[in-house]
């Protein structure tokens, strides 16, 4: 009897010690899942973050609008250019609205240019108000930039003036071109020899509906401006025929009629 107890106790305690095992066996492998788990998840939370802030970044870049970009150039340089509203000083009577260049950035305030534009500004509408002999009426005036650069900067208003009483409402087209760094301007008689090349030139690219002889016949109160493949010529023509005419000539038609204009610098 006594073998028998010892032999039940024994296999009592084997069978404790085995289950003891297996559950441990089992709690450890569960705890080792449940960690490697948590791990992943950890691990996977700043891949999602930097993606989720990607993802931002991309449709940021997506839906932000453009900025005017910088010019900068060799000789250090930069500005930009924006075209923006202004008021008139020292308008009377007449109803103004004009857009103006104004220069940011650097250049700005080296070259000084953004005063010496609204006040050549200015001057185009008192001019025109002026030449018209009203003093009333609605006046508008838009600016562009059809060019600049280091050297150069050239602008094109074009104005629309009507009055009571007016035949037909003004309708011109004015220009300035400023050298910067040389407090300079470049107009129609020093930039362009009036010879037989510059007509020739001006009547091959004249794409108008005007003829070659009402073209020619206002060439002495024509402006010159600049763009980026030619030199443009703003002809005043009669009214029934449109009052302006713009044409750009080539600069690789230009050679026969150059003058010695430092404009002509930045176009070799």
């Amino acid at each position: 009897m006594k073998k028998i107890g010892v032999l039940l106790l024994c296999a009592l305690l084997a069978a404790s010690v085995m289950t003891a095992c297996q559950n441990g066996g089992k709690d450890g492998n569960s705890s080792q899942t449940s960690s490697a788990a948590s791990s992943a998840q950890t691990s996977s939370a700043p891949a999602s973050s930097a993606e989720e802030t990607s993802s931002q970044a991309t449709s940021s870049q997506e839906t932000s609008p453009s900025s005017e970009p910088d010019k900068v150039y060799e000789s250090g340089a930069d500005y930009t250019l924006e075209i923006t509203e202004m008021e008139p000083a020292g308008i009377d009577g007449v109803s103004v609205s004009m857009t103006v260049p104004v220069m940011g950035g650097a250049a700005a305030q080296k070259y000084g240019v953004s005063g010496e534009i609204t006040r050549q500004v200015n001057g185009t509408v008192q001019e025109v108000i002026a030449d018209s002999g009203y003093h009333s009426g609605t006046l508008t005036l838009e600016s562009e930039a059809p060019y600049y650069s280091e050297k150069l900067l050239s602008i094109v208003m074009t104005v629309d003036y009507t009055a009571e009483g007016m035949a037909y409402p003004v309708h011109t087209v004015k220009t300035v071109n400023f050298l910067l760094g040389e407090s300079g301007f470049s107009d129609f008689a020093s930039a362009i020899e009036d010879n037989d090349a510059f007509r020739e030139a001006l009547t091959a690219n004249n794409g108008s509906d005007v003829d070659d002889e009402t073209l020619l016949s206002g060439i002495s109160e024509a402006c010159v401006y600049f763009t980026e493949t030619g030199v443009g010529i703003a002809v005043p023509v009669p009214h029934a025929v449109g009052d302006v005419v713009r044409i750009v000539i080539p600069y690789s038609q230009t050679e026969g009629f150059r003058t010695d204009d430092p404009a002509w610098n930045s176009f070799q």
